[in-house]
């Protein structure tokens, strides 16, 4: 299934000797480097890893653009690949997939000029075939309209879709098979994946704050609370341990903080700038939730901050073709926008996300939108190219009073 970081990809190759993707397990970094390496170790097979220990400048041989799969298991494979590159003095040379960053401890040096670096997520919607793709983000970040008939998505389709999750391998499989494998994935993150880059053990603690996590998906929550709220007031879990479990789910790409945004506000108004968390799909919220699609849509409070964390995922993944990035805003007044995409080139944009597609709604989150750039300094970044409402459903076209309304299942890159 084509995937955005396949174009990524190819431009980090004309631009630079070597590729890391970086991203989940099971997210699909192996399967979209296959589509432009000529040869290929895989670091968790066989004995590579402990003749890449060995002799790392010999593994490195082969035909270019050659595929180190969980080269972070081999970390002096950076330092070899590093010299390599200046070795042979071309671009394209090699593909680094990781299911885990390196840690800070290690002695690397720099590979400024020599990599380049692709974020892969779960599948967005458009990628897994669930949105039309009709309203395209950087089209709307260049100020054009995106306008698009309704998909035919209902609220239980969603359900469906944030349950699944994007996952390549559980797209053809039923919804109970998938949030099935979602709890799986959970457990070998909560028993081996985390143990493996931190010290601090206890699985069932773990557990007990990724759930916490998961029911404050889309907040800004205080470590501290989340530690109190997953521990029960009899024995909450120390701070320095929830930071020290949250630092080790971003190193192994689980956990994603939603920076705040407090740019180029007038003086005389305070931005929070604490980051809202998301897991990196919505089926480990709902795995962690124990929610299955059924149970959703009997929650459909729940289901609006999973929804929320969904947008956001995918949010990310389109504004990856603009070089963008995707903050949230909240301040002192309590005023909050979901997402604001800053585009590379300084183009940007505010979103407001709703599960729900009434009048009421649509209106209320609008007038958010304008009161939230009433309180922006245009004069120094000019105005955003877009106001925009996504919904979980219906058509998307633009208001009178200028806001878009995109439907989530019409939105692409």
């Amino acid at each position: 299934m084509p995937r955005i970081a396949d174009q990524l990809l190819r431009e980090g190759l004309n631009r630079a000797g070597a590729v890391v993707i970086e991203g989940p397990k099971s997210c699909g970094k192996t399967e979209t480097a296959r589509r432009v390496v000529n040869s290929e170790l895989l670091l968790d097979m066989d004995n590579n890893a402990e003749a890449a220990r060995l002799a790392p400048g010999v593994v490195l041989d082969g035909k270019v653009p050659r595929l180190l799969d969980e080269y972070q298991i081999v970390p002096d494979l950076w330092n070899a690949v590093r010299r390599k590159i200046d070795d042979r003095g071309a671009d394209g040379q090699f593909v680094l997939t990781g299911s885990a960053a390196l840690s800070e401890d290690v002695n690397r040096h720099s590979g400024a000029g020599r990599f380049s670096f692709v974020r892969m997520r779960p599948m967005s919607m458009f990628e897994s075939g669930n949105s039309t793709g009709q309203v395209s983000l950087d089209h709307i970040l260049n100020g054009e309209t995106g306008n698009a008939s309704a998909s035919g998505v209902s609220i239980p389709d969603l359900a469906e879709v944030a349950v699944r999750g994007g996952w390549p391998l559980q797209q053809k499989r039923s919804v109970e098979d998938a949030y099935k494998a979602s709890k799986d994935y959970l457990k070998q993150i909560i028993e081996v994946d985390v143990e493996a880059v931190t010290d601090v053990r206890n699985p069932d603690r773990l557990a007990k704050l990724i759930r916490a996590i998961a029911r404050n998906v889309t907040t800004d929550r205080a470590a501290s609370k989340l530690g109190q709220e997953a521990g029960g007031p009899d024995s909450p879990i120390d701070v320095k341990t929830v930071n020290a479990w949250m630092e080790a789910l971003e190193r192994i790409w689980i956990l994603e903080p939603q920076p705040g945004w407090g740019n180029h506000l007038r003086s005389n108004i305070q931005a929070v700038q604490r980051p809202r968390r998301h897991l990196v799909c919505p089926s480990l919220v709902t795995a962690a939730l124990d929610a299955s699609a059924p149970k959703l849509i009997k929650d459909l409070n729940t289901f609006g901050f999973i929804f929320e964390s969904l947008v956001i995922r995918d949010l990310r993944i389109y504004s990856q073709l603009s070089d963008g990035i995707v903050e949230h805003y909240r301040d002192k007044d309590g005023l909050e926008v979901d997402a604001i995409i800053t585009a590379g080139d300084g183009r940007w944009g505010a979103f407001e996300v709703k599960l729900g597609s009434s009048t009421q709604t649509l209106n209320t989150a609008a007038a958010n939108l304008k009161k939230f750039k009433s309180k922006v300094d245009t004069t120094k970044i000019g105005d955003p190219a877009v106001l925009a409402v996504i919904t979980g459903r219906g058509v998307s076209y633009l208001r009178d009073d200028g806001v878009q309304i995109i439907s989530i299942s019409t939105l692409g890159p």
